[in-house]
C-alpha cells in the first residue's frame, strides 16, 4: 500500500499540471504552515489576531497548508509536504513562513532552500525545538513559545483550593510526551504536596466514567486530546466539551482557545495574542521596518458560564483578568427588535380592538336573524348589507394599519442605508453588524407586513369566477421565477394538458408560484432542485401535485407549516416570511379545494392540490 505521503504527491503532481495553486500570484506573499487541520478553533484564533492588526479578511491573502499531524504520521506528512512545496511555491516569492507547532517548525527548517531563504516565525515550540530551528541570522523569531504550566497551575491552585489533581491528556501524538514532560517539570518545580493521578492514553469513554464520580475537592487539568483513545480523530475542544460535561469537578487548561468548552480558564496561552505579534512582525516586514521583540503570549482570561457553575465571584479574579462568554442583556441583544415589535403591538392593539367589535358585531346580527326568522326575507338582505360593509372596513382598516406600518419601516432602512454610507469603509466591524442586522430585521418585518396584506386579500379580489387553464397559469409562474431558476440550474418539468378549473387566475398563480419557489430553494447545499409539476383526474376534482427533492419535512409538521407565521428553520439557514403556505391553503380553500403534504419516494415533498374541475 502507498504511503499517505505518496498519495499526496501524487495528487499535487496533478495540481501542478494543470498549473493550478498559487504558483501564478505576482508579488511577494506569506506562506503558513500549520502542524494541525484547518478546523481547529485556535486556528481560528489564530487568524483573529492576524486580522486584528493587519485588518478584517488579511487572512485570505496568507498560503496555508495544514500538516494535520495528529491525524497524518509525521514521516509521511513531511514527504507530501516536500511535495507540495516543489509543486505549489517553487516560483512564489516568500516574505516570510509562519510555522506553528513542532512539526512545521521542523518541516520549515529542512525546507528553507526550497522557500528562498525567507525569515521564519516560529509559534508554539518547545526550547529545545527552538535550539535546533532558529535562525536569528535569517530573522527567525519565536513567537508564543509554549504554554507556561507553571503559571497555569499557580492561579488553577489559587482559585479551586484542592486536595487532588487529575490530569487529562493525549497519548497518540507526538507532541502529547512533551506536553506531560513540561507539566511534570512545572508540578515538581512549584512543589505541589497533592495527589496527581494521571488519566493520560485512555479511551474517552474510561475517562469520562473516571471525571463523573471524582472526590470532592479535585482539580482537572487538561493537556489535550487529538482522538477518542481508538483511533476516531476528534479536535481538542470536542473532548473538553464532552470531559466537561460529564465532570463533577472544574477542569482548567493552559490554552485560551479552549475558552467556551467547559474549561475555567485562569492563566492561559493565548494564540490570539501570538497572532496579534505575528501581524504586528508581517506587516513591519512588508514596511522594511525593524520587528519588534514577540511578547509573552500568557493571558488572565476566564469562562463566565464556568466561574458561575462552579460558585466563583469576578472579585475573587487578578485584577486585568478578562471574562468571555457572558450573556448579554436581552436588551443589548434585540433593542431594536423590541422597540420594532413595541410599535408594531401598538398597531396590532388596535387591529385586535376593531376585530373584535367586528365579531361582536357579526355575532349580534347572526343572533338577531335567529330570533327573527319570520321576516328573514327583510332582514336577511339588511343584515349581510352590515355585513360587507364591516367587512369593507376591516379590508380597509387592515390596509391603512400595513401602509401605516410601512412607512416607519421604510425610514428605518433609509437611516440605515445613510449611516452606512457615513461610516464608510472606517465603521467599526460590530457597529456595521449591528447596522447590518438591523436593516435585515425591517426588511424581513416589511416582507411580513406585506404578506399579511396579500393573506387578506385572498377572496376579496372583486373579481369574477372564471374558466381557468392552469396550463397557463403554470406557465406565468415559471416566467416570473425564471430569473431564480436560471440563478440555481433548477429543473423543473411540467405534465401536458394541465386541466381547466373555476376560479380567479391570479389567485391560482400566486398559489403555484409559491409552491414551486419553495420548491427550489429549500434544498440542501450543493443540490441541483428538481421540480415536477404533474396532474390526475379524480372524480369531480382534479389533483395537482409539486413534488421535489428538497429538504424534506417531518410527518408531524406537515399540518404546521400551514399556519400563518409558521417557520421550521431559520433566517440564516433560508429566508422568509413564513406566509407562503398559509396564503396557498387561503387560494386553495377559497376555491372550493384542499392542500396537504405527501412523502416523495425519491426524497423531498409532494405538495398535492385538490380543486374542482372547472369547464374544459
Amino acid at each position: 500500500m502507498r504511503s499517505w505521503g505518496r498519495r499526496i504527491a501524487a495528487a499535487l503532481a496533478i495540481v501542478g499540471a494543470v498549473g493550478c495553486g498559487p504558483a501564478a500570484a505576482a508579488g511577494p506573499q506569506v506562506l503558513f504552515l500549520s502542524s494541525f487541520h484547518k478546523d481547529l478553533p485556535a486556528q481560528r484564533e489564530f487568524e483573529r489576531g492576524l486580522e486584528t492588526v493587519l485588518g478584517r479578511g488579511s487572512a485570505n491573502g496568507i498560503l496555508f497548508e495544514f500538516l494535520d499531524s495528529p491525524r497524518v504520521p509525521a514521516g509521511d506528512a513531511a514527504e507530501g509536504m516536500a511535495a507540495l512545496i516543489e509543486r505549489k511555491y517553487r516560483s512564489v516569492p516568500l516574505s516570510a513562513v509562519i510555522a506553528w507547532g513542532r512539526p512545521a517548525a521542523e518541516f520549515a527548517a529542512t525546507a528553507r532552500g526550497r522557500l528562498g531563504r525567507p525569515p521564519t516565525l516560529f509559534v508554539e515550540i518547545a526550547d529545545d525545538v527552538a535550539a535546533a530551528v532558529v535562525d536569528r541570522s535569517a530573522g527567525d523569531l519565536v513567537y508564543a513559545g509554549q504554554a507556561n504550566y507553571g503559571q497555569s497551575l499557580v492561579e488553577a491552585l489559587r482559585l479551586s483550593g484542592p486536595e487532588r489533581l487529575v490530569v487529562i491528556g493525549d497519548g497518540t501524538v507526538p507532541t502529547a510526551a512533551v506536553r506531560q514532560a513540561g507539566f511534570k517539570d512545572a508540578v515538581a518545580a512549584l512543589g505541589i504536596g497533592l495527589p496527581v493521578e494521571y488519566l493520560v492514553e485512555r479511551p474517552l469513554e474510561e475517562v469520562l466514567d473516571r471525571v463523573a464520580q471524582l472526590p470532592p475537592k479535585t482539580m482537572i487539568f487538561y493537556l489535550l486530546s487529538f482522538s477518542d483513545g481508538r483511533g476516531t480523530p476528534m479536535t481538542p475542544y470536542e473532548v473538553a466539551q464532552r470531559i466537561s460535561a460529564r465532570a463533577n469537578a472544574p477542569m482548567f487548561s493552559a490554552w485560551a482557545s479552549l475558552m467556551g468548552s467547559g474549561v475555567v480558564g485562569g492563566h492561559v496561552l493565548s494564540i490570539e495574542a501570538a497572532g496579534e505579534d505575528v501581524g504586528a512582525a508581517l506587516r513591519a516586514l512588508a514596511a522594511g521596518q525593524p520587528v519588534s521583540a514577540p511578547r509573552s503570549a500568557m493571558r488572565l482570561v476566564y469562562d463566565w458560564p464556568q466561574l458561575r457553575r462552579w460558585g466563583w465571584d469576578e472579585a475573587s479574579l487578578p485584577p486585568g483578568s478578562a471574562i468571555v462568554n457572558r450573556p448579554p442583556s436581552a436588551w443589548e441583544i434585540y433593542r431594536w427588535e423590541m422597540s420594532l415589535v413595541a410599535a408594531s403591538m401598538a398597531a396590532l392593539g388596535s387591529l385586535a380592538g376593531f376585530l373584535a367589535r367586528a365579531v361582536r358585531s357579526r355575532d349580534a346580527a347572526l343572533a338577531a336573524l335567529a330570533v327573527e326568522r319570520a321576516s328573514l326575507a327583510e332582514r336577511v338582505t339588511v343584515r349581510t348589507d352590515e355585513l360587507a360593509r364591516s367587512n369593507a372596513e376591516l379590508q380597509q382598516f387592515v390596509y391603512a394599519v400595513s401602509h401605516d406600518l410601512r412607512q416607519p419601516l421604510t425610514a428605518i432602512s433609509a437611516y440605515i442605508t445613510l449611516i452606512q454610507r457615513a461610516l464608510g469603509p472606517t465603521a467599526d466591524a460590530e457597529v456595521g453588524h449591528h447596522l447590518a442586522f438591523v436593516g435585515a430585521g425591517a426588511k424581513r418585518m416589511n416582507a411580513m407586513i406585506g404578506g399579511l396584506l396579500d393573506y387578506s386579500r385572498v377572496g376579496h379580489s372583486g373579481r369574477s369566477t372564471q374558466a381557468v387553464d392552469l396550463g397557463v397559469v403554470v406557465a406565468e409562474a415559471l416566467d416570473n421565477l425564471q430569473p431564480t431558476i436560471a440563478e440555481c440550474g433548477a429543473l423543473v418539468t411540467v405534465a401536458d394538458g394541465l386541466p381547466t378549473v373555476a376560479g380567479d387566475d391570479l389567485e391560482l398563480m400566486r398559489l403555484f408560484q409559491n409552491l414551486i419557489g419553495n420548491a427550489i430553494k429549500y434544498v440542501a447545499p450543493g443540490l441541483r432542485p428538481e421540480v415536477a409539476v404533474d396532474w390526475v383526474a379524480e372524480g369531480e376534482a382534479v389533483r395537482i401535485t409539486v413534488a421535489d427533492n428538497g429538504i424534506g419535512i417531518a410527518a408531524d409538521q406537515r399540518e404546521r407549516v400551514f399556519g400563518v407565521f409558521q417557520r421550521l428553520v431559520t433566517q440564516d439557514e433560508y429566508a422568509g416570511t413564513g406566509l407562503g403556505l398559509a396564503l396557498c391553503r387561503k387560494i386553495a380553500e377559497h376555491h372550493g379545494g384542499r392542500i396537504r403534504i405527501e412523502d416523495n419516494p425519491g426524497g423531498g415533498s409532494v405538495f398535492a392540490v385538490e380543486l374542482p374541475r372547472g369547464a374544459g
